[in-house]
């Protein structure tokens, strides 16, 4: 599986929105840690402003929302999953 950097989730282990990203990152082959954000004080220094979840944490920055998570993603898949062409992209 590829790994862009160190990636984590932080966020409920049983909410839906976690799920998508999952299978996501299964299907792009791509690697991340998943963190309770009740135990780390990390993600309230640098996760998202408000609080919620889930949140991804990258080298460049958190990134919010489930559906941003798994474009940003399948951006990292090394097998197209997010579409090589613009039209494939929005059809993802």
């Amino acid at each position: 599986m590829q790994s862009a950097g160190q990636l984590y989730v932080y966020n409920f282990e049983h909410n839906p929105r976690y799920n998508k990203i999952r299978v996501a990152a299964k299907y792009a082959n791509v690697t991340f840690e998943q963190k309770d954000p009740v135990e780390s004080e990390a993600y309230y220094k640098n996760g998202h402003p408000m609080g919620r979840h889930p949140c991804l944490i990258t080298a460049d920055g958190p990134v919010f929302e489930s559906n941003a998570i798994v474009r940003h993603i399948a951006r990292l898949s090394t097998n197209n999953l997010y579409g090589k062409t613009t039209y494939e992209a929005s059809s993802v």
